[in-house]
């Protein structure tokens, strides 16, 4: 996840362009790279994307007490 707004969204681009594996890419409009610390609603979205993507890639190995 990542926003235009935020600090250097080109390398963000460049780092998930070389990833292997599932991926899946997050932009939010209008954050910068601290509301993604201080605001409730961009840190929201981003840590209910880590959830999912942790689903689908782990199932229930990712589940706490597992």
């Amino acid at each position: 996840m990542h926003s235009e707004a935020a600090a250097i969204p080109q390398g963000a681009r460049k780092f998930y362009a070389r990833l292997t594996g599932p991926k899946q890419q997050l932009w939010l409009d209008n954050v910068t790279q601290f509301d993604f610390y201080d605001r409730a609603g961009p840190v929201k979205s981003a840590s209910d994307a880590v959830a999912a993507h942790f689903r689908a890639t782990l199932g229930s190995a990712g589940e706490a007490g597992q």
